[in-house]
């Protein structure tokens, strides 16, 4: 029994510098997406529904740079002005549909 306390004590010794290279890990991550904008296109964004203020709370922890559109013209056009900046887009649906031939050959998206 006494075997067993002490392997408890030793994997509680190690925990700290598990949790460090684990948020350092985070950390890293996180600097790299930085440099990332998210651009959200959706024709049934409502700023006051729930769903999407916590999703958009969520992704402010990953990226500083979120900008939501639900015409696809402003949306490209505004995609277009990022030349130098990497750009995740989110869509869905047949908004996708429409959207992914129009923007395929942008090679920062």
């Amino acid at each position: 029994m006494t075997n067993q306390k002490q392997g408890d004590l030793d994997m509680f010794e190690q925990t700290p510098a598990t949790f460090q290279q684990a948020n350092e890990f985070n950390r890293i991550k996180i600097e790299e997406t930085q440099d990332i904008s998210v651009i959200w296109l959706d024709t049934h964004i409502h700023s006051s529904n729930p769903d999407y203020q916590n999703a958009i709370t969520h992704l402010q922890y990953i990226v500083n740079d979120i900008c939501t559109f639900t015409d696809n013209d402003e949306c490209i056009d505004f995609i277009l002005t990022l030349a130098d900046t990497d750009v995740c887009l989110i869509t869905s649906g047949s908004v996708g549909q429409r959207l992914v031939p129009c923007v395929h050959d942008i090679s920062n998206i």
